[in-house]
């Protein structure tokens, strides 16, 4: 069950903007327990058109080769476990390719990311950099918990384009503020 109040609200409009949008990169930061994990669950049942293709992957220990077949996995892909990298990230930018051609945004959405190995991360980049179309038909919303936000590194913050940060208050609930361009918004 998710409490829509009204912190919670406004994350999943931004979450929206961010789509509606065409961002390439997103990153939701917030305090562990915040509800980011149950944020990105969230989006994917919001989304039910066919003009949206979800994909939602933890971090958390995954090595970048899993990354890649986990990842084509859930855009349709089948039978990728027994192939070499370069096979997967083949297909990988042809999928992408395809759900461009066919005008389906395709959404990752990357819980842990913090937690996640220097390849992966370098992975997400080269996603988020082999997108060039404009507007992006590619967004990738990362997740992180707030005082871990530093490791994701400067070449991902760099690429960053949003930031959904939320901050617990008091009360237990939280805050939610967004830089865009270095702008508080």
């Amino acid at each position: 069950y998710f409490f829509h109040s009204a912190p919670v609200i406004e994350t999943l409009a931004r979450f929206e903007f961010v789509v509606e949008s065409k961002y390439r990169v997103a990153v939701m930061s917030g305090p562990k327990g915040v509800g980011k994990s149950m944020t990105l669950r969230t989006m994917v049942d919001r989304y039910t058109s066919p003009a949206f293709q979800f994909v939602l992957l933890s971090l958390f220990g995954v090595e970048h080769q899993e990354f890649l077949i986990e990842l084509l996995t859930q855009l349709g892909e089948s039978r990728v476990e027994a192939r070499t990298t370069p096979w997967l990230w083949r297909r990988l930018q042809d999928r992408i390719k395809l759900n461009s051609f066919q005008r389906v945004h395709t959404i990752i959405l990357l819980d842990d990311a913090s937690d996640a190995e220097v390849d992966v991360l370098n992975a997400v980049i080269r996603i988020a950099q082999g997108n060039t179309t404009s507007p992006s038909l590619v967004s990738i919303v990362l997740a992180t918990d707030c005082d871990r936000q530093a490791l994701l590194g400067d070449r991902l913050a760099a690429a960053v384009e949003e930031l959904i940060a939320e901050e617990a208050g008091g009360d237990g609930t939280f805050t939610v503020s967004v830089v865009l361009n270095g702008e508080v918004r």
